[in-house]
Parts: C-alpha cells; structure tokens; sequence
C-alpha cells in the first residue's frame, strides 16, 4: 500500500480503530532503510551488539558524573537518561516513535525528496512492557518503554521508545536484529504495517502538514532559545558518544578513551560491567569538556 496525501493515511489509520488497538507511529525518509535502534546505524557499518554495551557503560558512567549538567532531566532512572541522549542524537539503543500520526508522517516526508519513504504503524500491545526495575537483567526481545519524561521537544513530537533486547535474539546469530526480521520469526500475524510514501508525493505532503496542521521543522523540533540551549548541552554525550565509537571501530590508538574500552572484553550485558569505570576515566572526560566550546560544554 501506499499513501499519497494526509486524507488517506488518515483513513488507512482509523479503519484500524487507533483508540482500541493502542498503536504508536514512526516515519523513515528511505524506505530501504531497516528498522533498527541509532546505535546499530552508525557508520559506516554500525557498532555490533557486545560493542553497545561497552557505549552504553560509558553514557551511565557520565549519567552519574555530578560535573556533567544535564539541563531539564528530572528522572534519576538510567534508561530515561538514555531516552534523553537518544533524543538529542547520541546512539542508544533505543528506537524513537512517536504517538502521534501526522508527527510520523512528518519525519517520513522531511529528508530524502528524491527517494520512498515509509509510514510504520505498530501494535504496542504486541511487545512486552519495559519494567524500570529489570533494566539491567538480560532481555532479548525490544519493548515498550512508557516514559514519564518532560522535555519541551519530546512533548512537540510526542516522542515514544522501544528498547532493544541486549543479547542476541537466537543462537545463530550473535548481532542483533531488524524489527522486521523479529516480528516475522516471532508473530503469526505481525504487529507492524508499512506503508510507502511515494517520493513524488513528499513536498505536497509536506506543504499540507503545514497548511492545515501548522507542522513544519521549527514546531516539530521547538527552534527556540531553550531547545538550543538543551541541545548544545547534550552535545558532550555525542562528542564522548563519537570518541568512544571511534576506539572500538578503529585499530588506532587515541590515547583518549581507548585504554578503558579493553576493561569489558567480554561484558555481554549491563550485569557484567563494573559498576564504576577503572583508574582515571573522570579525569580524562575533564579534558575533553575543556577543550569543547564554551556553549557546548556541560
């Protein structure tokens, strides 16, 4: 199926009774794209399964690092921080969605012009609901994540998350795994509908979100003062996020964190990691929040 104007999304959605049926929504600009968690997206290949622990390990370290502000962050939960990161763009494992139709449809339309896009419906009443007290026990299958947190931007999109399982999803393979793929080998009937959205129809959709809704990029990612101040804040989890990236991808040595990524060979999940980072870690991340520019520093 595919999908030319709102009216007919629209139509598509609520023949499915939305209000019975519990769903969340999610938008990709390229429909070749699989649907996976940011972590597993980054390039040029992604970061394999047992490498998203060790990020994920350095990320809580800096959750609980009090010299690291972290601007309109109320919770003292680990998985709504990492809700926030991934938020403002630091890879995480957790897959954004968002409540609301036409805030989908929008993300759907927004880059790529000259590529299919594709409008994701999925039945959250399929997945297991995320207990906030089992964050750190082995999970293999994503779930549902019902967030409490309170962001400005998060509110705009009516942001939503599922959290992918930390071990591998069968014996046979180690990696993790395309949301598609987990849905044909664990449902009869899949709890995800696509549907395309012809490249040739985006700027059209584009211009109706805006004419009739009054959604455009600045409404959807709040282009105010406070959104810019919060993002500039994150961005020291991105830049950290990228050097740590960078050391476990790369046979070179950056004499930057690349001596503490050899410190969880062999951590699988968040059990088996220590529970504070070894020798100098702190002082290191210091030096490079100084050398960041003043307006993105912590």
């Amino acid at each position: 199926m595919e999908i030319r104007n709102i009216d007919e999304l629209l139509k598509y959605v609520y023949e499915k009774n939305p209000i019975a049926g519990d769903y969340c929504f999610r938008g990709q600009s390229d429909s070749s794209w699989k649907i996976t968690p940011s972590v597993h997206r980054i390039k040029p290949k992604g970061l394999k399964r047992y490498q998203t622990v060790v990020l994920e390990a350095f990320l809580l370290y800096l959750f609980r690092y009090e010299k690291i502000k972290k601007t309109h962050l109320y919770t003292n939960h680990e998985v709504e921080f990492l809700a926030m990161c991934q938020h403002y763009g630091v890879p995480t494992r957790l897959l954004d969605w968002s409540n609301d139709i036409l805030v989908s449809l929008f993300f759907a339309c927004e880059a790529n012009l000259d590529r299919e896009g594709t409008f994701i419906i999925c039945d959250k009443t399929k997945f297991k609901r995320f207990d906030f007290n089992d964050f750190h026990t082995n999970t293999v299958e994503p779930q549902i994540i019902n967030t409490h947190l309170i962001n400005p931007r998060l509110r705009s999109q009516s942001g939503c998350f599922m959290l992918w399982g930390n071990v591998q999803m069968t014996k046979e393979s180690s990696e993790t795994y395309d949301l598609e793929e987990y849905c044909s080998q664990n449902f009869s009937i899949s709890p995800l509908i696509k549907i395309k959205v012809p490249k040739n129809s985006k700027k059209q959709i584009l211009a109706e979100l805006y004419g009739k809704y009054g959604i455009n990029y600045d409404s959807i990612y709040l282009n105010n003062v406070f959104s810019e101040f919060v993002e500039n804040e994150y961005k020291v989890f991105k830049f950290i996020a990228d050097i740590i990236t960078n050391d476990l991808t790369s046979n070179t040595n950056l004499s930057t964190l690349s001596p503490f990524t050899g410190d969880f060979a062999g951590c699988e999940n968040l059990r088996s990691l220590p529970k504070e980072p070894m020798r100098n870690f702190y002082s290191i991340v210091d030096n490079i929040i100084a050398r960041l520019p003043k307006n993105n520093s912590a």
